[in-house]
Order: structure tokens, then C-alpha cells, then sequence
């Protein structure tokens, strides 16, 4: 939790142009990463097995939600 702190720290005491900069990142890095969760799912729908992807997508998130909470 501590990293975390430090984070929100860093980031209040940015300028008004790097928190721009920042702020740009993120939303660049969640468009890309829903651009590839979309082409991994339309490959899976090609493929015919959607489901499973989809439970495996779950399983994963399940995963990485239970190693957040025990940071």
C-alpha cells in the first residue's frame, strides 16, 4: 500500500503539463489494451471457442483482483 501512496504523491505534485502527459498515457494504454481484448475476442469468435476464452479472461482477472488485495 505504501507504492501506492507513493504514486498518489508523485502524481499531485506534477506539473499541470506532465499531469496532462500522465493522463494522455493512461487513456492510451486502456484504448490499447481494449483494442486487444477486442481482436482477441473476435479471433476467438472465428474461432469457435469464445467461451472458453471468456473463462479464461475470467480466471485471469479473478487473479489478478486476489494478488491486488493481497498487496
Amino acid at each position: 500500500m505504501t507504492k501506492f501512496l507513493d504514486i498518489i504523491t508523485a502524481i499531485e505534485s506534477l506539473s499541470p503539463d506532465d499531469y496532462v502527459r500522465l493522463r494522455e498515457w493512461f487513456y492510451s494504454r486502456d484504448w490499447q489494451k481494449l483494442d486487444e481484448q477486442i481482436e482477441a475476442e473476435s479471433k476467438a469468435i472465428a474461432r469457435g471457442d469464445y467461451l472458453l476464452y471468456r473463462i479464461q479472461n475470467y480466471q485471469e482477472n479473478s487473479m489478478r483482483s486476489m494478488k491486488c488485495l493481497r498487496s
